[in-house]
């Protein structure tokens, strides 16, 4: 378990790329709660994981994205979450299986509030109920793959 923990970037020290919160690394069935990662170049990165689920997080005001899901990761639940105020995408997707998300939100951020691509296997079974992206700059919402989803109160 992961909780109760922030991540900011050192004052008078600029992000760059690979300044990263919490990267998760194939991490397998883990609970990742009331985390907050601010000001760095991406806030929480899940690279190759499953059955983890994510309660209460919070990125923000990041250089580059807020959440970055990625590389085959499956059953992400993420629940009562946001990524606001990034200069990038809020929460991106990248070749992803069957994330559950519930009362999420993407507030303010530059580029896209939610985004899905794809760079090699692709995106599989969305779940997504009660979530929110909203932007302050392009496109609201991407989905540039997607195979089977399911979007209520979006």
């Amino acid at each position: 378990m992961i909780e109760d923990c922030q991540f900011s970037q050192k004052g008078g020290v600029a992000p760059v790329a690979g300044n990263i919160g919490l990267k998760l690394s194939k991490l397998y069935h883990a609970d990742v709660q009331r985390v907050t990662a601010f000001g760095l170049y991406d806030g929480i990165v899940s690279d190759v994981s499953a059955s983890v689920s994510m309660n209460n997080i919070w990125a923000g005001n990041n250089l580059n994205d807020g959440v970055i899901l990625k590389n085959n990761g499956i059953d992400h639940y993420i629940s009562n979450s946001h990524s606001d105020g990034n200069a990038g995408i809020g929460w991106h997707f990248t070749d992803f299986q069957a994330p559950y998300l519930t009362n999420v939100l993407a507030l303010q951020n530059t580029v896209n509030g939610i985004k899905i691509d794809k760079t090699s296997t692709g995106n599989f079974q969305f779940f997504f109920n009660n979530v929110i992206s909203d932007t302050s700059g392009q496109d609201n919402c991407v989905i540039n793959d997607l195979n089977r989803g399911s979007f209520t109160n979006f």
